[in-house]
């Protein structure tokens, strides 16, 4: 059968060439078989890729007293940092609690301030204290919240910008490799920059949520917060466990995770320092080539 087969077709193929020499057209059976059908083609479908989502640090500070209110907090429906002060009645336990759900936490480290030294703890560093003096609070500080990533400023609008005082606290947080956030309480704060020269992973905050505890002013500082997100990618927050401020946050965070991305510090901070890695090798290997 097949030798038949092959027999017919170059018949088909002489004939073929035969009629193309003398310039007689094909017979009419025979153009359709020599005549390439077309090639049906499938539709597509291009897909674009979405542009990634800015990104939201949210800190809370000032969590243990209130067990309550803490609950609320390691409630919210997005990535939170939790920023817990020692010391204080429950934040061992929320602490612990917030860790299982995959929140970060921090330590809200208490720091002298230009006013209401009144409100100053008996754990809080202050200007007066030797560095001995210093690093023994601090890692009392430390040791008494569970799960500590890093740590930011409960005021401190005085001992941020010592210098001599940010260089020791910098360098004890250096041996245990925690970042920090400057709560920038102060316009003359030197935090950041010891930070930076004790090799710490550092961000500054950008927005207070609630410096005026109503929830209007609440709404307009989230939009003021979201807006500099939109602009430039990427915004610091810091917020309390206030009833107002939580009432907004339960209210938004439904619908704002949609759009934003609400993520840990240390998940933003390993992000930013692989960049300005791989930034420096590019560098390195441009001034190679030269």
């Amino acid at each position: 059968m097949i030798t038949l087969f092959r027999k017919v077709v170059v018949c088909w193929l002489i004939l073929a060439t035969c009629c193309a020499l003398v310039a007689k057209p094909l017979p009419d059976f025979i153009q359709p078989m020599l005549t390439p059908k077309p090639v049906p083609v499938m539709p597509v479908a291009l897909t674009v890729a979405k542009p990634e989502r800015p990104k939201v640090l949210l800190i809370i500070d000032d969590i243990g007293d209130n067990y309550r209110l803490g609950k609320r907090v390691i409630d919210l429906p997005v990535t939170v940092n939790l920023a817990f002060l020692p010391r204080t009645p429950f934040a061992r336990r929320l602490a612990q609690a917030g860790y299982q759900l995959g929140h970060e936490v921090m330590l809200h480290l208490p720091m002298e301030s230009t006013t209401r030294k009144d409100l100053l703890r008996e754990e809080a560093l202050t200007q007066s204290l030797s560095e001995s003096e210093l690093r023994q609070k601090f890692f009392e500080n430390l040791s008494d919240i569970p799960h500590v990533r890093g740590f930011n400023n409960h005021m401190g609008s005085l001992l941020t910008t010592l210098p001599q005082q940010m260089e020791w606290v910098m360098a004890f947080a250096a041996e245990r490799q925690l970042y920090f956030v400057d709560s920038r309480t102060s316009s003359q704060s030197v935090a950041l920059q010891q930070a930076s020269e004790q090799g710490l992973r550092a961000v500054g905050r950008d927005i207070f949520l609630d410096p005026v505890g109503d929830q209007a002013s609440v709404e307009k500082q989230l939009n003021k917060a979201l807006a500099l997100a939109d602009k430039r990618g990427v915004v610091v927050m810091i917020g309390h466990p206030y009833r107002d401020t939580l009432d907004v946050l339960e209210r938004r965070l439904p619908q704002l995770r949609k759009d934003y991305q609400f993520v840990s510090l240390t998940s933003y901070l390993n992000q930013t320092s692989t960049l300005a890695k791989e930034s420096q090798a590019q560098q390195r290997d441009l001034k190679t080539l030269k």
